[in-house]
């Protein structure tokens, strides 16, 4: 079984499900306030060991409650923890996320600890270990140096930056973009990225720039796989969503899951819509993320 080390934040999610989103000095009352272990790429390390594959978790908690809970469903999860590094006196991150009945979602970032900021907390990493890398929230510095540790040992890299670092624009990630196997972006991010608003405009820019393999999801219509030979679309599959948080997350995990599988680019981009799928029918986005057996039942 495959063992991917999977770099980035965990976070505790706080999920308040409610009618609607308030406008400027509104008030609305939640119908729901409930507490999840969470983070983009936490949940990913978690969807693939879900979906079969072994994981390594690469981040940072604080030494708080927070972090504890954060630490403990990982180990719940099976993810390995050997590399989750606990930052004393420190608070761990957590956000804050407002769900509508329609299943869209609005995130405030409280802050905390939960990147590897110190290049020695990467020299600590046995990446003979791995048969892969996912990389998503990373500073610059720990960026470069993880690149270079999993090039020696020819490991394929996923990248997948989210909006904060798709802002920062190629300037600032473009080493990232060049030297992974597969980027993985949404569409908002894809324009971010690139500096395009138009989508054609966008994947040339980014396969120009020296992208290899670029996945766009794109919500409810799907997912799209670009490279300098070939190209398309796999459509979403339909179902009616309660809370899309961890969507993206999900499809990650399919997407990764299919490719060590041994599945055509096509059957990936179809599993990963599909556990995407079944995520948004939950509310939560790690709670909602399937195991396999499901998501194949889903899929028919």
């Amino acid at each position: 079984m495959a063992k991917i080390a999977v770099l980035g934040a965990a976070a505790l999610d706080t999920i308040v499900k409610v009618d609607n989103f308030p406008s400027a000095d509104e008030i609305v009352f939640p119908l729901s306030i409930n507490k999840y272990p969470g983070g983009s790429t936490a949940n990913i390390a978690v969807g693939l060991k879900r979906l079969g594959l072994e994981t390594s978790f690469l981040g940072k908690i604080g030494d708080d409650t927070e972090g504890s809970l954060i630490k403990e469903d990982f180990i719940k999860e099976g993810v390995d923890t050997s590399y989750l590094c606990v930052e004393k006196d420190s608070t761990s991150a957590q956000a804050f996320i407002a769900v509508n009945n329609s299943g869209e979602r609005v995130i405030y970032s409280l802050g905390g600890t939960a990147l590897y900021d110190q290049e020695a907390e990467i020299d600590q990493v046995d990446f003979s270990d791995f048969a892969g890398l996912y990389i998503g929230e990373v500073l610059t510095n720990i960026g470069l140096k993880v690149i270079n540790k999993a090039k020696e040992f020819k490991t394929p890299i996923f990248y997948s930056p989210g909006g904060i670092f798709s802002a920062l624009g190629l300037k600032e990630v473009g080493y990232l973009v060049k030297n992974s196997d597969y980027l993985l972006l949404n569409l908002p991010e894809l324009k971010l990225l690139s500096g395009y608003d138009h989508k054609e405009d966008a994947i040339q820019k980014l396969l120009n720039y020296g992208a290899r393999n670029l996945v766009v999801t794109e919500g409810v219509l799907g997912s799209g796989f670009y490279s300098n030979d070939s190209s398309f679309f796999v459509e979403a599959f339909k179902v009616k969503a309660v809370d899309s948080t961890g969507a993206g997350d999900s499809f990650t995990s399919g997407f990764i899951t299919g490719i060590y599988a041994g599945y055509k680019m096509k059957e990936c981009l179809r599993l990963g819509n599909a556990c995407a799928a079944f995520t948004v029918m939950k509310m939560g986005a790690r709670t909602a993320m399937p195991r396999l057996c499901e998501v194949i039942n889903f899929i028919g």
